[in-house]
């Protein structure tokens, strides 16, 4: 048996953007997400990403249950208007960003988030909206998105480049890229998006039933996949261009993902306590390939105050502890178990492992590399 077939690809807990094309079950909450690259952009390498995420009821753009990279939005959070919130995607993770009057001024109001202790991450409003700045980008440039006055994306630095959103009205009708082409975006009588195209004759395709449920796709690169869903919206079936396919069965009482069968045949299992969401709680997940079992993992969850603050797994015999702060969500002390240290992780570092926390359970054995590679930002602590 191939050791590929033997990697658990069970998220711990949602942290970021997924990559593109993995399909992640959070054992916290027992939903299915998956996203996928539509396009790259050439100038900017900017990529049009689609998510799911069997848990939301965000109807967006791309049909229900599915958001997208140019969805995100800003909405305020407190009528005083010193507090604001960027959700990624249109209905992915949410920020709540703080009035910071130390740097406000006249003409420009700053805003900070505990969640981003780096201080070049800040979200800022300016005369004609607001501008999020996110990070260094390849080119040694800042990566920043920018936002209308009423908190709708319109346009995308990125690699030096940018990418403008034009709107007609509330529809998104073009994206135009500087120094190269530009996308018309047309839409079906749903309101869905149906096609977005160049005069070149480069063209996405989007198809959707009368549920609003995004049924097929034909990306950039000329590649299709097809969904299947249950009355619900649950996606049951993705089916690949390379003619394999993914299936999911559901707990429809509760809306947890019961079963995922991988694109080798591989089937993972999920059983979680009633109490799902409860202060105290755990999952189990088991992993069968050619009526062989290669995974069992088991899954603590610790919540205070309704915020994560403790995670103990047992990932294929490999025991990981990780806690969190309170307030930002940031993890602060990773165990791996007996063949690495505890470390506190000063806020850099805790950011950065947040970044990487999701390829923590793909592959167990790729948990003490990571821990390595984190302990070389961090200063070791003694028991």
């Amino acid at each position: 048996m191939q050791p590929m077939r033997k990697k658990l690809l069970v998220l711990l807990v949602i942290l970021s953007v997924h990559a593109s094309s993995i399909a992640l079950v959070d054992m916290r909450n027992a939903n299915f997400s998956k996203t996928f690259s539509v396009w790259r952009f050439e100038k900017s390498q900017f990529t049009l990403e689609t998510t799911y995420n069997s848990r939301t009821i965000y109807n967006g753009l791309f049909g229900f249950g599915w958001c997208s990279s140019l969805e995100g939005k800003l909405d305020w959070v407190s009528q005083k208007k010193d507090q604001i919130r960027y959700t990624s995607c249109g209905a992915g993770q949410e920020t709540i960003w703080f009035l910071d009057p130390a740097e406000s001024t006249g003409s420009e109001r700053v805003f900070r988030s505990n969640q981003f202790q780096d201080l070049t991450r800040l979200l800022r409003e300016t005369g004609d909206g607001f501008v999020f700045d996110y990070g260094q980008n390849h080119a040694g440039g800042v990566s920043r998105q920018m936002f209308d006055p009423e908190g709708r994306l319109r346009a995308i630095d990125q690699n030096n480049s940018r990418i403008n959103l034009v709107y007609e009205g509330e529809l998104l009708t073009e994206i135009r890229e500087d120094g190269g082409e530009i996308w018309k975006v047309e839409y079906s009588i749903l309101g869905k998006i149906r096609s977005i195209s160049t005069p070149g004759n480069k063209v996405m395709l989007f198809e959707h039933d009368p549920m609003d449920n995004l049924t097929s796709v034909v990306n950039g690169w000329g590649k299709r996949y097809n969904y299947s869903y249950d009355q619900m919206h649950d996606l049951l079936r993705i089916d690949f261009p390379d003619k394999t396919s993914e299936a999911l069965v559901y707990d429809t009482t509760h809306d947890w993902v019961i079963q995922f069968k991988d694109r080798e045949e591989c089937v993972e299992t999920y059983d979680y306590m009633e109490t799902l969401g409860s202060s105290v709680y755990s999952s189990w997940v088991t992993k069968t390939c050619d009526s062989e079992v290669v995974g069992r993992s088991r899954y603590d969850f610790v919540n205070s105050g309704g915020k994560l603050i403790e995670v103990d797994s047992v990932v294929n015999g490999i025991q990981l502890q990780i806690k969190y702060d309170a307030s930002s969500g940031a993890p602060t002390r990773i165990d791996a178990g007996p063949h690495s240290q505890f470390f506190e992780m000063d806020p850099s570092t805790a950011q950065d492992i947040r970044r990487r926390m999701a390829h923590f359970n793909e592959d167990p054995n790729l948990i003490e590399e990571e821990i390595v590679q984190a302990q070389k930002k961090a200063q070791p602590s003694t028991q």
